[in-house]
């Protein structure tokens, strides 16, 4: 009975046949185009393969990117928050001079309200990335 782990082994062992056959092959746009030129049936299946393998791994690194997008929005608001209110601490403890209260916390709303831009931005971007890979990749089984 095969198992997962004589197929894997088996896809490894045709990728690295592929790519001595063919070169390194640089993505999988390139790949399908050859997949459906192949003529001869091992050549295909190491194709096919290979393509399958490489599929597997963008998704991986996809939703790497998918998960670090959503720490990124769930961690801007309680950063952004974070300047006003370590502001706040220190002036109940006494420890910016009166002088410097006023400007002191509208710095703090602003470096806070950036930050919080900053990383809903960031988090925005990643996760478009993330969403264009998945549909450019189609199916992976």
């Amino acid at each position: 009975m095969t198992t997962i782990k004589d197929l894997v082994e088996e896809a490894r062992a045709l990728q690295d046949q592929a790519v001595q056959t063919l070169g390194e092959v640089p993505d999988i746009q390139t790949l399908e185009v050859l997949r459906t030129l192949a003529k001869d049936e091992v050549d295909k299946r190491a194709i096919e393969l290979t393509l399958l393998l490489r599929k597997r791994d963008a998704k991986a690194r996809f939703e790497v990117f998918d998960r670090w997008a959503d720490l990124l929005e769930k961690s801007c608001l309680p950063i952004g928050a974070a300047f006003p209110g370590f502001t706040a601490v220190l002036v109940s403890q006494g420890l910016v001079p009166a002088s410097w209260v006023r400007p002191a916390t509208v710095a703090s709303y602003v470096v806070g309200g950036l930050a919080w831009l900053m990383l809903r931005l960031l988090s925005s971007w990643i996760g478009q990335k993330s969403k264009t890979g998945f549909a450019r990749l189609g199916k992976v089984d």
